[in-house]
This record gives C-alpha cells, structure tokens and sequence, in this order.
C-alpha cells in the first residue's frame, strides 16, 4: 500500500500493478490525495471535513473485505460428545487388541 499527496499524478507508469482506491475529491473537484494498494477497489472512500486550515479534504479508508463470519448466517450444529461408558469401553478394546498383527504384517 502507497499513500501520498501527488499532483496531476499518472501512477500507471511509477506503480505498475497498484490500484487507486481513493474514489471521492480530496481538493476542490480533483482527486490529489492517492492510495495505492495492489488490490482493485480494496477500500471504500468516504469524504470527511479538512483539518484545521487545510486545503485538502480528509478520506476515511474502509475495507471493502468483510470476514466469512460475517458473510454467513451461524449454523447450529449437533455434536455428540463420548460418555465415561463409551470412553471405557473403547479403551476396553484398545487393549484387548492384538497389535501384534498389524506390526508384523508392514
């Protein structure tokens, strides 16, 4: 990611590869203000208030991205845990095994 205060800039041929994603003016009608990520429309750019006496205007930078969890609706899931008995049981049976079998037979 490139950010930086450029004028009249042609970042096609300095950046080759990055993509603007400042969308909104950052001063008066024209965009001078960049940010370059190597994502295409990585970012939503909203306008905000210049500060203090500056001539350009602020952008807050939100990703575009949002996480799987907040894509998908919460599945609700039914896991079935071991009981003490069944946990008895199949270590009953892992040691009543004869592994000698398999040992010999690789």
């Amino acid at each position: 990611m490139i950010t930086d205060d450029f004028n009249k800039p042609n970042t096609s041929k300095a950046l080759p590869g990055m993509q603007q994603n400042i969308t909104c003016a950052t001063r008066e009608e024209a965009i001078l203000d960049l940010l370059c990520a190597n994502e295409r429309e990585a970012y939503i750019s909203y306008p905000v208030c210049s500060v203090g006496k500056s001539d350009h205007c602020l952008n807050l930078l939100l990703p575009k991205y949002r996480p799987l969890v907040q894509r998908n609706k919460p599945e609700l899931k039914n896991i079935q845990s071991w009981t003490p008995q069944t946990r008895n049981k199949l270590q009953a049976s892992v040691h009543t095994t004869d592994w000698s079998v398999l040992v010999n037979s690789a």
